[in-house]
């Protein structure tokens, strides 16, 4: 899945600076504000740097490694071994580290976690830069505040034709395509990928921010509906069935997806509509077998030109780029330019 800005930040430099990163990005991934450091610089902290409930509520405990190095299992043991001596009953520890994805290390934590479980015993997993970032970025003020150079949120106000236009973007590219986002992380290939289920809040919390630009009843369904699908998949209570859970998500991440490919009929913003056309091109792009053709450039040279023309010159290069590209490549590439030339047009002069 595409990350939210198409890009990646510089990992902080310092530990502690990584500590606080970590603790802003997992308060608003799993909404849990009593997340907290554990103690203070000098203290024994057992293996644990950050302390709090999950999104359900859950003990658990992360430990920071802000290394260049990859993280080695005999590093995590160790880390777990301290954990051991921690002064409550964790559910799960989670090792984040600044350290590039691993999906070798991934799959031997796994298997280290689930023996771990079977014996009763807290679970481990990792955080990775892309997993932290990812939470971090829900909201622009915390991002901002950690890379104030950035002002990420500063391109565009609420309520602008900017801002409506981002909306429409969102909505037709995820929303547009919402079941098969859930398919990705949730399949046996999302797991070969190592991609973070949690994706999904952040999904969700994305739909349900830019439906604002809809109409109230609209709106309402989309909300509505990605709430039933959140619930669904992270409150096994809900429904103990697996199959009859995974068939009520089906039909309502469909809903979803029905709802917003008609949406740029229904949205009275002729730039917001315009905006959820362009996004359902890209999804339908990122989503489709094959390469990249010289038609599909075209058709989306259109659609660029009509709503972003002061993007002539980057696009054409951009494309041109991206021809016999894989189709999941060149999707998120364009979504990504999209979104970035929406939020701070570029001036090339070639218009």
């Amino acid at each position: 899945m595409p990350t939210l800005y198409g890009m990646r930040l510089p990992e902080p430099s310092g530990w502690e600076e990584f500590e606080l990163i970590t603790k802003d990005a997992m308060q608003l991934k799993w909404a849990s504000p009593t997340l907290q450091r554990n103690g203070r610089s000098g203290q024994k902290q057992n293996g644990v740097d950050i302390f709090g409930p999950d999104q359900l509520g859950r003990p658990v405990g992360i430990q920071c490694k802000n290394t260049v190095k990859q993280l080695t299992l005999k590093t995590i043991q160790e880390e777990i071994d301290k954990a051991e001596d921690f002064d409550v009953d964790l559910s799960a520890l989670f090792i984040a580290t600044t350290a590039k994805n691993d999906k070798v290390l991934l799959k031997e934590v796994r298997a280290l976690s689930e023996k771990r479980i079977q014996e009763g015993k807290f679970a481990v997993g990792l955080l990775f830069w892309d997993d932290i970032y990812s939470g971090l970025a829900l909201d622009p003020t915390v991002l901002s505040s950690h890379y104030p150079g950035l002002m990420i949120s500063t391109g565009t106000t609420s309520g602008s034709a900017s801002s409506d236009r981002l909306s429409g973007l969102v909505l037709g590219y995820y929303g547009g395509f919402f079941w098969h986002f859930i398919e990705l992380l949730f399949s046996e290939v999302g797991e070969m990928a190592g991609e973070d289920p949690e994706q999904l809040r952040t999904l969700v919390r994305m739909l349900k921010t830019n439906s604002r630009v809809l109409t109230t009843d609209d709106a309402a369904d989309i909300t509505k509906w990605c709430a039933e699908v959140e619930e669904l998949i992270f409150n096994v209570s809900t429904s103990p069935n697996v199959k009859g859970r995974w068939r009520q998500t089906k039909e309502l991440a469909k809903g979803v997806e029905q709802k917003v490919r008609h949406l740029p009929n229904l949205v009275a913003d002729r730039g917001a509509a315009d905006a959820i056309e362009l996004g359902l091109a890209l999804g339908r792009i990122n989503h489709a077998d094959g390469e990249f053709t010289f038609e599909r450039s075209k058709a989306l040279h259109r659609m660029f030109a009509a709503m972003l023309p002061h993007s002539e010159g980057p696009l054409i290069e951009l494309l041109g780029r991206l021809e016999g590209k894989d189709n999941y490549k060149a999707g998120p590439a364009l979504y990504a330019f999209a979104d970035l030339e929406i939020r701070f047009p570029s001036r090339d002069g070639s218009t």
